[in-house]
């Protein structure tokens, strides 16, 4: 089988080592990633008239309220070095401070894979299969493995599709499994923006924290999930009711 953009057997290897990484089959994870050409393209097309880039939609056309928050969204110590090179790649500075009565938070232009509307968009990055590798090594215990691979990670000048941290090796505590996840979280909060992996991340990585009861902009997450869709339940009756906070 044939689709434009697409390889189809290092994409399939590519949503296998994804998935269960989220399915806790660290092993498989593993030996999926592994099977994945991290030279090889797989991109979503777009011709920007009658389908456009949904994330251009969202978060570039029209000026919306919805633009990027300032560092990716990231707060306290996951907020990223001032000279990762994924910054500039992902990011245009802007002076702009959204409305208080959606937060009052500092806002970014978008860039990356998201500035036009006939942008494609990669089906996975190659930093996501290093960073699979890493959080499954550390949910083995295999501390030294997971290093590696965040440092190579870190260290990446000569990505396919230009996703370059270019940063020094990690300086954070190795031995400490808290502190590895942490650096995993913020590099994937990095190198896979925009790709709606956040909150599934926030979930799995930092699953002790406690979402606010309250009007909350700037946390990692103000839910662990989100209300069925109005247009599910208008149509579906038996959507169930909504999920906790």
């Amino acid at each position: 089988a044939y689709i434009q953009g697409m390889d189809l057997p290092n994409m399939i290897n590519a949503y296998l080592a994804r998935y269960n990484l989220f399915a806790g089959n660290y092993d498989a994870a593993i030996a999926a990633a592994n099977a994945v050409d991290l030279n090889s393209k797989s991109v979503w097309l777009f011709d920007g008239a009658t389908n456009k880039n949904a994330v251009f939609v969202f978060a570039v056309e029209n000026d919306p309220d919805t633009k990027p928050q300032d560092n990716f969204g990231l707060t306290g110590s996951l907020i990223p070095e001032v000279d990762d090179g994924r910054i500039e790649f992902y990011l245009s500075p802007s002076d702009e401070v959204e409305v208080p009565e959606f937060g009052g938070h500092g806002v970014e232009n978008l860039k990356g894979f998201f500035e036009f509307g006939n942008q494609g968009i990669p089906v996975y990055l190659p930093g996501e299969m290093l960073l699979i590798k890493a959080e499954a090594f550390a949910m083995k215990n295999d501390l030294n493995s997971a290093v590696v691979y965040i440092n190579m990670v870190r260290e990446k000048n000569n990505d396919i599709f230009g996703v370059n941290a270019n940063l020094n090796t990690w300086n954070g505590n190795g031995n400490d499994k808290d502190a590895v996840m942490d650096e995993i979280f913020r590099n994937r909060s990095i190198e896979l923006f925009m790709s709606g992996l956040r909150l599934e991340d926030s979930r799995r990585i930092h699953s002790n924290f406690v979402p606010s009861q309250q009007e909350d902009y700037l946390s990692e997450r103000n839910r662990n999930f989100y209300p069925y869709p109005a247009e599910e339940r208008f149509n579906n009756l038996n959507t169930p009711d909504d999920p906790s906070i």
